[in-house]
């Protein structure tokens, strides 16, 4: 026997439930990225102002590079970035991993619907009369196609 109605919808909802957690495994990734982005800006701004300090308006003098790196502030933030740029490569590596397991659930979640689809289609055709479960299949797999539509975003 196949699949029911009843199947592909419950298949479809584990599957979107899936992917919602992967979303949030991506949201937290984000979301920790983000301070780090602000330090490194910070970290980074702080390096300028010494390299403003010591050439003025980018004019490189005799020894500038050399007090450059002897500016306490300097050397602090280059040695503070250097960490800070470890930790965000290190999250971008988990982002980029969290995005390739929230494709593989979407991707599930499309070609199972896609299948519920042709086989609404398939059970229409042969009805006679109207089917109670046919809307509820439809608005299943609309809500479906929504939730990977909407979705699609941050896997760039």
């Amino acid at each position: 026997m196949g699949k029911t109605t009843t199947k592909f919808t419950g298949d479809i909802v584990r599957l979107t439930l899936a992917c919602q957690v992967e979303i949030d495994k991506l949201n937290v990734l984000i979301a920790q990225r983000r301070p780090l982005n602000q330090m490194a800006k910070t970290l980074i701004a702080a390096m300028d102002e010494a390299c403003e300090r010591h050439m003025p308006g980018g004019q490189q003098t005799e020894g500038c590079e050399e007090r450059l790196e002897k500016d306490p502030i300097y050397v602090r933030s280059a040695a503070q970035l250097d960490q800070i740029n470890q930790r965000i490569m290190l999250c971008d590596g988990k982002i980029r991993t969290a995005k390739g397991a929230l494709r593989v659930a979407l991707k599930a979640l499309s070609d199972e619907n896609t299948k519920f689809e042709v086989y609404v289609k398939a059970k229409k055709s042969k009805w006679f009369g109207s089917k109670n479960s046919v809307p509820a299949a439809e608005a299943c797999i609309k809500g479906a196609k929504d939730f990977i539509d909407n979705n699609r975003p941050l896997l760039q």
